[in-house]
């Protein structure tokens, strides 16, 4: 398994539209691999889902094509992730400080 690290440049504030921009990369990260011919892709984005104005949680997904897990959900400890691979993340004292976002890319 191969796992291959985003990193979203640190001087970007933390907002919905620019996760969803990064979101939106790593799944079309994901896409490449996958048509170099590594079918075993799969991504994962950074903090909540920002698809959809709202959720539909009791029937199909909107955007199922592009909607992924972040890997919070996926129960991955992100800063303990970080920090021991010596990249840089911290807790944040609101939503305009620069924040870190990380992606992952798993390969088989």
């Amino acid at each position: 398994m191969l796992a291959i690290v985003a990193i979203l440049n640190s001087s970007l504030t933390c907002s919905s539209l620019i996760l969803s921009d990064f979101n939106e990369t790593m799944v079309a990260l994901q896409r490449t691999i996958f048509l170099d011919g590594y079918y075993k892709a799969w991504s994962m984005g950074s903090g909540p889902c920002t698809m959809c104005k709202t959720c539909n949680v009791s029937g199909a997904r909107v955007n199922s094509g592009f909607a992924r897990p972040s890997m919070e959900f996926c129960a991955i400890d992100v800063f303990k992730t970080a920090r021991e691979h010596g990249l840089p993340i911290k807790v944040l004292g609101s939503k305009t400080e620069a924040r870190q976002s990380y992606g992952l890319v798993l390969v088989e």
